[in-house]
């Protein structure tokens, strides 16, 4: 067990400099074009997950955050909510039904 910790950290250090030694420049519009994933929250029965994703909103200066659920295994995401407004903070019922989330300052 001890070996393969130190394995993947190796190649995990390795990985890690290769990236860094890379001179590739990015424009801002670029980086302003990539996604913000977030707080993922795993589902009581262990099946799902639920977590945040944002997106830079240019014209309201701000990054939109909405609610997706994928299962465990993988597969499509499946967006819960949608608007103008960010949805963050999402949290399964104890039965798992139900995802609680806030918006706007509100409890969802």
């Amino acid at each position: 067990m001890k070996r393969v910790v130190i394995a993947i950290t190796i190649t995990l250090f390795a990985f890690a400099s290769a990236v860094v030694s890379q001179t590739r420049n990015y424009p801002v519009e670029d980086l302003l074009k990539v996604r913000r994933v977030g707080d993922p929250q795993l589902s009581p029965d262990d099946k799902r997950i639920a977590f945040t994703v944002g997106d830079v909103n240019l014209d309201a200066n701000r990054i939109v955050t909405q609610i997706y659920v994928i299962g465990i295994e993988g597969g499509e995401a499946k967006r819960l909510t949608s608007g103008d407004r960010s949805a963050t903070s999402p949290r399964w019922s104890p039965d798992g039904k139900k995802i609680a989330y806030t918006t706007g300052g509100q409890y969802g």
